[in-house]
């Protein structure tokens, strides 16, 4: 137990006689200057590489020895810093050399972090005191915020340390309480909460043996409901089809449930709620047409759902929804007045999750409310385009999905980024099936659709067509079956990895769309793909592909026109490996202007028909010369499929 003898702040209060040079105090710390603002500020003045002036945090910076040896010396604050090293970081510490570098970052009712190492071997470690409790350092306090470059804080909040059950009691209270904030404060949320149930929702029952669980065919009354996000993953367990319709509707048997539907169960009645919704049961996965029809009210469903639980941690049904959570570690102390304190210590939660500390959030404001609990996620958005974001985090599958509003407004090109953004985190994760590409964004598609955006084209809009032509596909390429997924100009038509390089203050378009149209075979407008083109006018350059074709998606590719070589990126290699020759054309699709700087981009095709101007995309090309254009190339008018 850490005993402080003496206050670990022996400083003057500001105003007073901070300016007495700190040698003439005998418990004074050069590694960590105790952790006390009114030190450094005395010692170091506003140097701009130790003070963010902005917000008020310091950097101290120091090595693993220099902190280690200071607490040996009996440095109290040293000794804070040593004890979380030792018992969160473990392994990490001893295996670190004594010259490794650290960083501590503290600032006065924040929690204190303790940068250790440097780039991806580095570690983080955070000291909070629990809110409402009183510490001897000031800068080890409960706000969550750091600064950045951007000018905008890393984080927010307090922070708490979580109980190591994400199903405990503690949880769900903690889950009730957001839930009464939400029906007392948030307008939509209010409007969620006199929703109706869909087609069919499980009625959870109430006995204690979970004998009475069945599905339940609404008939749209006013009611509340929870609904489940889950990864379904292979094998897949429990579903609903035709031949088990009428069987559901009078019972589901519990020990036929798997854990994470078991879990989803326990937790709708928990919150003393009646009824769960839960995409495997309560849409019939044989019966086509019910499956169009309730996957394009998928939207709907989440949006009206009274919670949604996403059960983030498994890649099936195995996985549940609760789980074990490391704890911090906790360093006990008694003060120089004999008053007993606790600081806590544990590596940073992750809250990308819930879009903190990215561009996107920042750009759409930083300031809404987000609340977790471990492995039950839940969040809400008051951007006027959004409401709720959960997301998996692990497994391979993943569902994305964003409420929107009843009618999405807003600049043009902020939904169109939006939208790009989302088809970018999506486009990274895998489907059990892969003719979901499109069903899966469908419900945000309808909710998106507009006279700004245009009609919505296998996942591009109609408005914004060649700007979403600059996409790239990257990473790891899996074995499609032969089922069509989108035309070739479409994102969807790859299942790989998606990214725009957009990042320019101005794009030059070089090509004319003429016509644009895509077949929907099913009920869903904005769902399966039945085919698709695109009559264009560009500027066309024949090439080809010299030697041999890559046989994988890491392999460097490259184009041979115009007297030049560029390498391309692929959107796929088999579509290179089938074809009879290494024939390609190379089509000017636009110039990205950045400051004195021009990129270009350029689409890769190959003809499919000899006497027909009828081509399908391969890849997409990028250099800076646009010079090379220059007195060449012909304007053609030609069709992609």
């Amino acid at each position: 137990m850490l005993t402080l003898r003496v206050s670990p702040r022996p400083w003057a209060a500001a105003g007073t006689d901070a300016s007495i040079p700190p040698s003439r105090y005998d418990c004074y710390c050069g590694v960590c200057l105790n952790l006390d603002v009114d030190a450094a500020m005395s010692v170091y003045g506003g140097r701009e590489d130790l003070y963010h002036e902005a917000d008020g945090w310091w950097s101290c910076w120091t090595t693993l020895t220099e902190i280690q040896e200071s607490c040996k010396n009996g440095c109290p604050s040293c000794c804070v810093l040593q004890e979380g090293m030792r018992n969160v970081l473990g392994s990490h510490v001893e295996t670190s050399g004594p010259e490794t570098r650290a960083c501590i970052n503290f600032k006065k009712g924040n929690v204190l972090k303790l940068f250790l190492g440097d780039g991806e071997s580095g570690r983080v470690l955070e000291f909070f005191t629990p809110v409402e409790r009183s510490c001897p350092w000031d800068t080890i306090g409960s706000t969550m915020t750091f600064p950045s470059d951007a000018g905008y804080a890393w984080e927010g909040g307090n922070v708490r340390n979580v109980p190591a059950d994400s199903g405990s009691q503690q949880c769900f209270q903690m889950i009730r309480s957001r839930l009464e904030q939400c029906e007392r404060h948030h307008e939509l949320c209010q409007k969620a909460a006199h929703g109706h149930l869909t087609t069919r929702v499980i009625s959870v029952g109430c006995k204690d043996d979970f004998s009475d669980i069945h599905l339940y065919e609404s008939q749209a009354e006013q009611e509340q409901y929870i609904a489940l996000s889950h990864c379904w993953g292979r094998p897949q367990h429990l579903v609903t089809k035709h031949d088990s319709l009428a069987e559901r509707k009078k019972s589901i048997a519990w020990v036929e449930m798997p854990r994470t539907f078991q879990d989803a169960v326990r937790i709708t009645r928990k919150l003393g709620q009646k009824y769960l919704w839960i995409d495997s049961l309560c849409i019939i996965q044989d019966d086509k047409n019910d499956w169009e029809r309730e996957s394009a009210k998928m939207a709907s469903i989440y949006q009206d759902a009274y919670l949604v639980i996403a059960a983030t941690s498994g890649i099936d049904g195995d996985a549940g929804c609760f789980g074990d959570r490391l704890q911090a570690h906790v360093i006990p102390g008694t003060d120089e007045t004999g008053k007993n304190f606790e600081i806590l210590a544990r590596e940073p939660r992750g809250h990308r999750i819930f879009g903190w500390n990215t561009a996107l959030y920042m750009e759409f404001g930083g300031n809404d409310q987000r609340r977790h609990v471990a492995d039950i996620s839940w969040a809400s958005h008051r951007h006027p385009l959004m409401t709720d974001r959960l997301r998996k985090r692990r497994g391979d599958a993943i569902f994305l999905f964003q409420r929107f509003s009843s009618n999405a407004t807003g600049p043009l090109e902020t939904l169109l980024t939006y939208w790009r953004y989302v088809v970018s985190e999506y486009s990274q994760r895998k489907l059990t099936y892969d003719n979901d590409v499109l069903p899966a964004l469908s419900g945000l598609a309808s909710r998106m659709v507009n006279e700004q955006t245009g009609r919505y084209l296998a996942g591009l809009w109609e408005h914004d067509l060649l700007r979403g032509m600059v996409w790239s596909a990257y990473g790891e390429e899996k074995e499609l079956g032969s089922e069509y997924l989108a035309p070739s100009w479409s994102w969807a038509s790859t299942r790989r990895s998606i990214d725009w390089a957009l990042g320019a203050s101005e794009i030059e378009f070089h090509l004319k769309i003429l016509e644009s149209d895509c077949t929907v075979p099913g009920l869903d407008r904005y769902g399966r793909i039945g085919s698709g083109y695109l009559r264009l006018t560009g500027c066309l350059i024949e090439g080809k592909i010299p030697g041999n074709i890559p046989t994988a998606s890491d392999e460097s590719c490259f184009i041979e026109w115009n007297g030049n070589k560029n390498p391309f990126r692929p959107d796929r290699i088999y579509k290179l490996q089938k074809g009879k020759s290494g024939c390609v054309y190379c089509l000017r699709l636009c110039t990205l202007l950045h400051e004195d700087s021009k990129f270009e981009r350029t689409l890769v095709l190959r003809k499919l028909a000899h006497n027909d101007e009828v081509y399908e995309r391969l890849g997409l090309m990028v250099n800076n010369h646009a010079d090379r254009w220059d007195n060449c190339g012909d304007t053609k008018e030609i069709t992609i499929i």
